[in-house]
């Protein structure tokens, strides 16, 4: 026991004490922050989740609908009267990224024109996944497709509603279809066109957004799209056509996967969606799916 003279403590005692506080609060700091971090990129993922999960389910109801033979794909018509040509496979190299070879739209490949290693600003490169055996790279086209910015075709009217009776005894609500009296057949006289395009000036001050590794359009993303829906009857159409609607922005990609040849009675959706963390780090969420077409 120290006598009275000497109760308390040393400055000693009290630097190392100030030690491990100071250690524990920012051990404790430290995590707080990693969590934190975590959170917000998760938070992040599931956004883009759920919004790709609500743009197919959209997607896909129109198109069970649809009339396979309408189904046409929609691109740039850079070989006419040939049609539209598929999502291009061409790479840039990124100035913002010490010139890594960068996929135009990743969704084109991966059997891109140029290698894309892992390191290029894009969800999808050219790297096989390192396993034993090698896998090929993720999105790969099916063999005998092709990958389309765009899509049009042909559905029924359902705007209509009418009460029926379900299997279960109950009255529900059902959709009207327009029908053909004589063949008792319905009508698929609504055109229905999605696009994929890129994200034009922001409010920010930004500019048209363009291919090139940098946020023209000042919204925070690198090289975005947006996808726009348009609508119109068919017999006959408008004059002019309805203005498309955006109905999806800050989209690295959109694609349609149509067979080359014959009625597409199946169609591929891949959707890919880009966010940017706390920390300012780019995420991608990518993800498709086969709708069969029914009539």
């Amino acid at each position: 026991m120290r006598p009275p003279s000497r109760r308390g403590l040393t400055m000693l005692e009290v630097l190392v004490a100030a030690v491990i506080l100071v250690a524990v609060v920012t051990m404790v700091m430290v995590i707080m922050s990693s969590a934190s971090n975590r959170t917000t990129t998760e938070t992040a993922n599931l956004v883009m989740q759920a919004k790709a999960t609500k743009l197919i389910d959209e997607i896909s109801a129109e198109l069970r609908m649809a009339k396979a033979d309408t189904i046409v794909p929609i691109g740039p018509d850079l070989n006419l009267p040939v049609g539209p040509d598929p999502i291009s496979n061409d790479t840039f190299q990124d100035p913002t990224n010490d010139n890594a070879v960068t996929p135009i739209n990743p969704l084109s490949g991966p059997d891109f024109a140029d290698f894309v290693s892992a390191r290029a600003r894009c969800p999808l490169n050219s790297e096989p996944e390192s396993v034993t055996p090698p896998k090929p790279p993720k999105g790969k086209v099916q063999a005998g497709h092709a990958r389309y910015p765009g899509i049009r075709f042909n559905t029924m009217v359902t705007d209509s509603m009418k009460i029926i009776t379900d299997k279960d005894g109950k009255k529900v609500l059902s959709p009207v279809s327009e029908l053909d009296f004589n063949t008792k057949k319905p009508l698929y006289n609504r055109t229905v066109v999605y696009e994929s395009v890129l994200e034009p000036a922001d409010y920010q001050g930004g500019i048209q957004e363009a291919i090139d590794g940098i946020d023209n359009n000042r919204n925070g993303l690198i090289d975005e799209r947006m996808l726009t829906r348009q609508e119109y009857r068919n017999n006959p159409a408008p004059n002019p056509l309805p203005d498309p609607t955006p109905i999806a922005r800050n989209l690295r990609g959109v694609a349609f996967e149509l067979p080359t040849t014959g009625a597409p009675h199946q169609v591929i959706i891949h959707v890919m969606f880009q966010d940017v963390d706390s920390k300012g780090k780019v995420l991608w969420y990518h993800t498709s799916t086969s709708v069969s077409v029914r009539n």
